[in-house]
């Protein structure tokens, strides 16, 4: 299709009269909590809208997994994507839902004009038109922060303008630097035409939730006139690993107890041999043994130290 600088948004209901329901979710920086707030988004508008009713997609991509597509070729697909996916059984195609990713050398053949960037940003648009006139609701995720790509010219804030969509931010909780960090991406966002819907603040320390929510509140409605969307106390447990993702990230699979796939450790402890003769295990609580299927001293010990 040829957008002619059109917005993904504009075309969509100027040539097929299609009223897309859309929100990107963006961050303020690294290790926020996006993706676990695109998890939980995800959800809430599965169930108002009924399931496969939802799409997906993640315009930019940077870690990446090579997926084989049906006819033969491999498609390199964020490791978000794959999750997101997988776990909602979404339909949408892989090179729709992770049109571009940022492989290692991606940089440099931009620069030196092997890879050009208007086609990559009329492949988004393109992807985004397939998902949005299908869905009533399509949830894009953002890559790190707003200039997340600039050094290409395609970064998270020209994506949202050039597809014509609002963008709810997720900042650290506290109150100066997570407000400060805002305001950087807030610019960003607006120097490229697209809107910041309101925001999001995640992982507030407890014992200061009530008093940040309240200044931030404040604030955001009297600097720029936008809304405190949610407000998200920290939860250790939320951080921990799950049984499920020590399977994924071993690459196996449950021989028992994957009722207890999203049990949660405090600590875990790896153990390369039994310890002799006579292993000895003191029972820790909340610990997760990791031992080879093997080393039967190990597992019977520990299996006795819990009795």
């Amino acid at each position: 299709m040829s957008w002619k600088g059109a917005s993904a948004r504009a075309v969509l209901f100027d040539l097929f009269g299609i009223t897309t329901n859309t929100v990107m979710l963006a961050a303020t920086g690294q290790h926020v909590g996006k993706t676990t707030m695109s998890l939980g988004v995800f959800k809430g508008l599965v169930d108002k809208f009924g399931d496969q009713q939802v799409a997906y997609c993640k315009p930019l991509g940077q870690r990446y997994r090579d997926i084989p597509l049906g006819d033969g070729r491999v498609h390199k697909v964020d490791q978000d994507v794959e999750v997101m996916r997988n776990y909602f059984k979404l339909r949408g195609s892989w090179e729709d839902m992770s049109p571009v990713v940022f492989p290692p050398g991606f940089t440099r053949k931009v620069i030196d004009g092997q890879v050009h960037t208007n086609e990559l940003l009329g492949r988004i648009k393109d992807a985004f038109t397939t998902l949005a006139s299908t869905a009533d609701f399509t949830l894009l995720e953002g890559s790190g922060h707003m200039g997340v790509g600039s050094i290409v010219n395609l970064n998270n804030a020209q994506v949202a303008g050039a597809l014509g969509v609002d963008v709810v931010i997720i900042a650290e909780g506290g109150l100066g630097r997570s407000f400060d960090q805002l305001a950087l991406n807030k610019a960003l966002l607006e120097k490229h035409g697209a809107r910041l819907r309101g925001v999001i603040l995640n992982k507030v320390e407890p014992d200061k939730y009530e008093m940040v929510k309240d200044y931030y509140t404040r604030q955001l409605e009297s600097l720029w006139n936008k809304p405190l969307l949610g407000c998200v106390p920290y939860m250790e447990a939320i951080s921990l690993p799950t049984m499920s993702g020590f399977a994924e990230l071993l690459h196996g699979r449950f021989v028992a107890g994957e009722a207890n796939r999203l049990r949660t450790f405090e600590r875990t402890r790896l153990v390369m041999d039994s310890g002799g003769d006579n292993p000895k295990y003191e029972a820790a609580f909340n610990q997760l043994i990791v031992t080879h299927a093997s080393n039967k001293d190990c597992v019977a010990a520990v299996i006795e130290a819990h009795r």
